[in-house]
């Protein structure tokens, strides 16, 4: 199993981004998917654990933007493309499979870190896509994820 994304998946991706977002992504990256044949929920109770790759993968395209919106849109769930703003994440209004990057930006906003805007292209299992803006230091905003 190889962690570099073949080509004809990464064209695919690249041509549903650039189709998609009107330019190219900026980058394109995989992460393999996993099963654990023991150990849900073991591994930090001190437990054994027996996770394994498998030859699904997840893929996502990402573009940096210039202003505060993030633009996400999957193959997967029929969601359609979904807007939000990362200066006013709310959790309520996170939807379907968007809760976890948009969670996930809202969480480390909540640290103090500064999540910048983007477009992204996702393929679940296969490929993904996302296009963000840079973000400039500022305050961390303390509400959590919206879509709104």
């Amino acid at each position: 199993m190889t962690s570099t994304p073949d080509a004809p998946a990464v064209g695919a991706l690249s041509g549903l981004f650039e189709s998609t977002f009107g330019s190219a992504p900026d980058g394109v990256w995989q992460a393999p998917g996993r099963v654990n044949l023991i150990g849900e929920h073991t591994d930090y109770n001190e437990g054994f654990v027996l996770p394994f790759a498998i030859d699904k993968t997840a893929k996502v395209a990402v573009r940096i933007r210039h202003d505060s919106r993030v633009r996400l849109l999957s193959t997967f769930g029929g969601q359609g493309l979904v807007e939000a703003d990362v200066d006013a994440l709310v959790p309520e209004a996170a939807k379907g499979w968007t809760k976890y990057p948009l969670g996930v930006a809202w969480a480390l906003q909540q640290r103090g870190v500064l999540v910048p805007a983007s477009t992204s292209s996702w393929i679940r299992m296969s490929r993904w896509a996302r296009d963000c803006p840079p973000r400039t230091p500022s305050n961390a905003p303390s509400s959590p994820p919206s879509t709104s």
